[in-house]
């Protein structure tokens, strides 16, 4: 996996710029630069990708918010002949 970051980045280590690369041929010479600092760089071209996800987020948390209500046992139904129930009692109370 390391590897394949040094090919596609052209660089090496994590901290620092280490004198030769774990995968690197030694002919090519020392890295330039370290493979953190090449790929917070390439992570500037990613706010298209970084919006879409956080919409998605946001409407996912909406989903979730409103499914509680399905998880809560309310019937409708149940609440008519609740209504119809104590309709009865209050007047025959009267």
């Amino acid at each position: 996996m390391f590897a394949d970051f040094e090919d596609a980045f052209d660089c090496s280590g994590v901290c620092w710029t280490p004198l030769f690369g774990i995968s690197r041929n030694i002919a090519d010479g020392p890295p330039d630069v370290e493979c953190v600092g090449a790929l917070i760089d390439t992570l500037d071209s990613l706010m298209g990708p970084a919006i879409i996800c956080l919409i998605t987020a946001f409407i996912m948390m909406c989903a979730c918010c409103a499914s509680i209500p399905l998880c809560t046992g309310y019937n409708p139904d149940e609440d008519e002949a609740e209504d119809k129930e104590g309709g009865v009692e209050d007047e025959e109370q009267e």
